[in-house]
């Protein structure tokens, strides 16, 4: 009489294979989740950027508000609203910054006058590429 079934070493094995996986998957799936939640700040710094640019073409320098180039910052999902700095607007330079709901987790865009934007973040890897 043959037995059927699966013996407790075995069990263990595939518990332990299951384990060693989830390890390695779960900490690349909140990477990716946060990496994905920083597209939709980057399509508002978008528009904020673009509105600087129409802004500046018709007064030669960034504006001391967004609501001064037009722009009101739509209602985000995982974003609070953006705060924007004018750091030197005859000189050119300007600053928006996301903080994510709920968290710490921050990025932020610097616009500059030739056009140029450079991104940093908390933790890096949101920043944009």
């Amino acid at each position: 009489m043959g037995n059927k079934g699966f013996t407790l070493i075995e069990v263990l094995m595939v518990v332990v294979i299951i384990g060693i996986l989830a390890s390695i998957a779960l900490p690349q799936y909140a990477q990716f989740t946060s990496k994905a939640k920083v597209s939709e700040a980057v399509g508002v710094a978008s528009a904020i950027r673009s509105a600087e640019e129409i802004y500046k073409m018709q007064f030669n320098a960034f504006s001391a508000d967004l609501a001064g180039a037009g722009f009101t910052a739509p209602t985000m999902k995982y974003w609070g609203a953006p705060t924007y700095t004018p750091n030197s607007p005859s000189a050119g330079n300007y600053t928006v910054k996301f903080v994510m709901t709920g968290s710490t987790d921050w990025i932020q865009m610097v616009g500059s006058n030739t056009g140029t934007v450079s991104w940093s973040a908390t933790p890096s890897y949101l920043a944009p590429q």
